[in-house]
């Protein structure tokens, strides 16, 4: 029995020790995490999202030009809504004006051997 209590009165001093450490840890200074403060400001912030995907239309619409020629400009810009029939682009003049002399030469050309066989 009395090495019972020897045992209890040892461990009982371990724990008293014990105990006083931590008390002295805490007043030596301030232990935790580092925090810093900053002062909340209000202002717009732009929400974007990226992704990868393919887009169908309910409509699929065909595009074609009256007249061949080059492009010289374009007169709607991308993903802006258009009309049917609204014009799209400008064309290079000059196509379409050598084009037109060339049928009007060969409209005149029979018309011209007609009169020469008269």
């Amino acid at each position: 029995m009395n090495r019972y209590r020897s045992s209890l009165l040892l461990l009982s001093l371990l724990a008293l020790a014990a105990c006083g450490k931590k008390d002295e840890e805490k007043k030596s200074g301030a232990s935790g995490t580092p925090v810093s403060v900053t002062q909340a400001i209000s202002r717009t912030v732009e929400l974007t999202e990226e992704s990868v995907g393919t887009l169908d239309s309910p409509a699929d619409p065909v595009i074609v030009a009256e007249v061949p020629g080059k492009v010289q400009g374009f007169k709607v810009k991308d993903g802006e809504a258009v009309k049917a029939g609204q014009v799209l682009a400008d064309l290079d003049a000059r196509d379409v004006s050598l084009a037109l002399q060339a049928a009007q030469a060969d409209v005149r050309r029979p018309v011209r051997r007609c009169a020469a066989q008269r």
